[in-house]
């Protein structure tokens, strides 16, 4: 191909540097974890999953203590009652709570 005009460029201004292909102005970082000096010398213990038995003991466990904090929380407010009128006002507390036991009297039936 013929050139057509006699240009030469800019004499004050340097080329842009030649970039790879797909390195449009991106670093080359890397991209490793950092160790500690801990870690090179522990090494992790092996963490054993509780049986499914050994979870339904536990949840039962759970649901007992949770079930006498109830109790307690329900005889309080019964010992505290002093007359009918009492009991109009403490009302909705109490049915609340005999709710919630029987609640957790349903999840301890249904682990059987």
């Amino acid at each position: 191909m013929k050139r057509v005009h006699d240009f030469t460029g800019p004499a004050n201004e340097p080329s842009p540097p030649a970039q790879g292909p797909g390195g449009a102005g991106r670093k080359n970082t890397s991209r490793k974890r950092k160790s500690t000096a801990e870690e090179g010398t522990e090494k992790r213990q092996k963490v054993s999953k509780p049986t499914p038995e050994q979870q339904r003991q536990q949840k039962r466990e759970q649901l007992g203590q949770d079930f006498s904090t109830k109790v307690e929380s329900l005889m309080a407010t019964l010992g505290g009652l002093s007359g009918p009128a009492d009991m109009l006002k403490e009302d909705v507390q109490l049915h609340e709570e005999i709710s919630v036991l029987e609640k957790i009297c349903a999840q301890y039936q249904s682990l059987g």
